[in-house]
């Protein structure tokens, strides 16, 4: 098929490649926002683009990552609503372990030292997203795309006023110009073969013969206009690879087809073989030089890619893979944008390589009539002019369409595209299932999920019929079952994160029903966080009374229900009366969802906040809060009571609970801040005083004056004196004096 007219970018729902991001790496960033960009550029840009971000790399960053090995990255882009992006991205290897990366020249091929390291992912706690970002010593490219919104960040390299490290970020939603192309791919046959298996496909067919994760080997050309482009081999050769990094994503998302570089050439000089002025002469004169130079380069496909001027679009022979290498037609012809078009994307440079390699693999356009019905009816011209009436239909495209003309386009393959291109590589002697039997895509470690969290587990995997998926919350020491079974065709299982306590030690595996030495594991741990459950109050009910006296010490639970059944959750209770406050930990330690106080505690405390000046019912507020880690949860509600004061006094239901002899105790706890509970007995009914003084003799507070009943007391001191303000830190006195003539004194410590 062949392309043409095309320099200016696609708009519409496209999906974009992010030629580079936001990353926090020994505590660097790769970029900070570059806010010196004068007012005259930013009103070009706003000509193009309606929100963008001029962003600057460090280029210190960039060449320590290059110099160490990191299997995987955590990165964050910066939007320009202010919002960040996070991704997640482990490495991914692009390049076969014996790939040659040369320079064409006058004298024969030489040996290219390159720095290039790709990495692939997801975006952080977002479902359906896929990433893919490359770094090399001359930049930095990749790809993003989530289910809302797709971003560009290009380099602004070569333009005046801008160096190396300027780059520019914007939605693709927001862009304000249009591609301009013409597809010319009558002059490329549908093979009758392809027809026959088209006219097999309906929607329910798209699954793939075998479970496989295949690998095609490919050969990259490139031509002395597009090595004057980018100013240096290394430089245009970096960008061939990310651009593959990227289609071969794509290819493994949607096809379970992994592409693999075996070789990539950039000529230097102007003596390249490649002298024609339009896309089909080009990839003639590729194919007729590689037949008779290139027979020594082990490849199933070969692709040349080119930034020459002149919008000359692709085209590709349909059907090709596996050709001779000296007589076959096993070659496409892309023409991108690079980095040179006046708002420079990478989408149209994804979407044409894609595109381009889908027609090697056998798919003809989305529009052909060979569908029999066209997929999709957003172009008219030759290949369906006999089963379509002019206008075409605007909708939302896919890779092999040319809905971006009349509608938008998507980076992805139609379902019946994927079930025509899979049979196309299953059925292709040289297309073989790739020597990762089991590839564990998402998640890769260092992630952090929390309970009842949806994650999407996504693998590519050979010779498997189905797969069953474990996680370990001990680093390895236990498994326990996801799911068993599951097909493997799938690639991909949506997992609701277990509620477990909290652990940064979780593992997450995958392996063969059949073959559990068939596996791949997450290269690192990833964490795991409970959340605590809505919970609410219980007992006593909203607005309801309690009675309350001294020396009463019947019991007053205060219930709720629970935040969760794990045992490291806690609860504390907040007891508070005008602008007096307690908090106090549930019964057990905290363990328990309920605190039992008794009617003579409640009413002490309410004495000492002086609530009963003139009252004999008050109203007070409570609530509970739930602790689990380092968060913390209150109740859905609160609620008040009434507590009524009772001042006859009250019996002991028997002898067997009333003291002896007269004893003031020692409070608890000492030291104490805030507050501090204060014990004594009586053996009868008598009047007490209850006082409170400074080292120097003077009161400071009066607790309790009154009748009290026969019975064990306690009584609540707060830290404040008689006119509510709070003491200072220091030794104080409390001494009972009773009317039987019992006196005592001990010493307590206040802390603040």
């Amino acid at each position: 098929m062949m392309l043409s007219g095309l320099r200016i970018r696609m708009c519409g729902v496209v999906t974009l490649v992010l030629l580079s991001s936001f990353l926090v790496f020994a505590q660097n960033s790769f970029f900070e926002k570059n806010r010196s960009v004068s007012k005259e550029v930013k009103a070009h840009f706003s000509e193009l683009v309606s929100e963008y971000v001029f962003l600057r790399l460090d280029r210190t960053a960039l060449d320590l990552l290059l110099t160490q090995n990191q299997p995987r990255l955590r990165l964050e882009l910066p939007l320009p609503d202010e919002r960040i992006l996070s991704l997640q991205l482990s490495q991914f290897e692009v390049l076969s372990p014996t790939a040659s990366i040369v320079r064409g020249t006058e004298e024969g091929d030489k040996p290219v030292d390159i720095r290039f390291i790709a990495f692939k992912g997801e975006v952080k706690d977002m479902e359906k997203t896929l990433a893919v970002v490359t770094f090399s010593s001359t930049g930095i490219y990749g790809w993003i795309s989530t289910p809302n919104e797709d971003y560009v960040i290009a380099s602004l390299a070569n333009r005046k006023g801008f160096t190396d490290e300027d780059y520019i970020l914007y939605p693709v939603s927001k862009m304000k110009v249009t591609e301009d192309m013409f597809c010319l791919t009558e002059a490329m046959e549908v093979p009758d073969r392809v027809r026959e298996l088209m006219a097999t496909l309906t929607p329910r067919s798209v699954s793939p013969l075998t479970s496989d994760l295949l690998e095609l080997e490919m050969a990259l050309e490139s031509d002395y206009e597009t090595y004057q482009e980018f100013g240096s081999v290394e430089a245009a050769t970096s960008y061939l690879l990310s651009l593959m990094a990227t289609v071969s994503a794509v290819y493994i998302r949607d096809l379970n087809v992994k592409l693999t570089i075996v070789y990539s050439r950039v000529w230097d000089t102007p003596a390249d073989p490649y002298t024609g002025n339009d896309s089909g002469t080009l990839l003639t004169q590729f194919r007729n030089y590689w037949n008779a130079n290139m027979r020594f380069v082990n490849r199933d496909l070969a692709h040349y890619i080119s930034t020459r001027p002149g919008g000359l679009g692709g085209i590709a022979w349909v059907d090709v893979l596996c050709s001779n290498p000296i007589n076959g037609y096993g070659y496409a012809f892309s023409n991108t944008n690079g980095e040179f078009s006046d708002l420079p994307t990478y989408s149209w440079d994804v979407d044409v390589v894609s595109h381009e390699t889908g027609h090697n693999f056998g798919s003809p356009h989305t529009h052909n009539c060979s569908w029999n019905p066209p997929i999709d009816t957003c172009w008219v011209s030759d290949e369906n002019d006999n089963c379509v009436n002019p206008p075409p239909i605007p909708r939302v495209g896919t890779i092999m369409s040319y809905c971006h003309l009349t509608g938008s386009k998507v980076l992805q393959f139609h379902p019946l595209v994927i079930a025509l291109i899979r049979s196309e590589a299953e059925l292709a002697p040289c297309v073989e299932p790739s020597p990762e039997t089991m590839l564990l895509v998402t998640p890769k470690g260092g992630e952090h999920y929390f309970s009842f969290q949806n994650v999407s587990i996504i693998w590519g995997s050979s010779g498997a019929n189905t797969v069953d998926i474990q996680y370990s919350p001990d680093s390895g020491a236990t498994w326990i079952d996801i799911a068993t079974g599951i097909n493997a065709e799938d690639r991909e299982f949506v997992w609701m994160v277990p509620y477990i306590s909290q652990t940064s030690d979780a593992l997450l595996r995958i392996f063969h029903s059949d073959d559990p030495s068939q596996a791949d594991t997450t290269d690192f741990t990833f964490t795991i966080t409970p959340m605590l459950f809505t919970f609410e109050l219980l007992e006593p009910p909203h607005l309801s009374t309690v009675e309350v006296a001294p020396g009463d010490n019947s019991p007053i639970d205060f219930i709720w229900s629970s935040a969760g059944s794990l045992p490291e959750i806690h609860y504390e209770v907040t007891l508070s009366y005008l602008a007096h406050t307690l908090t106090l930990s549930s019964n057990s330690n905290g363990q328990d969802t309920v605190l039992t106080l008794t009617a003579q505690y409640l009413d002490s405390l309410l004495d000492a906040w002086g609530a009963w000046n003139g009252n004999d019912s008050v109203r007070v507020r409570w609530f509970s809060t739930a602790y689990l880690n380092n968060s913390n949860q209150r109740s859905s509600n609160l609620h008040f009571l009434f507590a009524k004061r009772m001042l006859t006094t009250i019996e002991a239901p028997g002898d067997q609970n009333i003291p002896t002899d007269f004893a003031l105790k020692q409070n608890y706890p000492n030291p104490f801040n805030p507050g501090t509970t204060i014990f004594f007995d009586l053996p009868h009914a008598t009047r007490i005083t209850l006082h409170v003084f400074d080292v120097n003799g003077r009161q400071v507070r009066t607790l309790a004056e009154g009748e009290f009943a026969a019975g064990s007391h306690q009584m609540v001191w707060d830290g404040r004196d008689d006119n509510g303000v709070p003491v200072a830190s220091g030794v104080y006195l409390y001494r009972l004096t009773t009317g039987s003539g019992f006196v005592a004194t001990r010493k307590m410590i206040l802390l603040r």
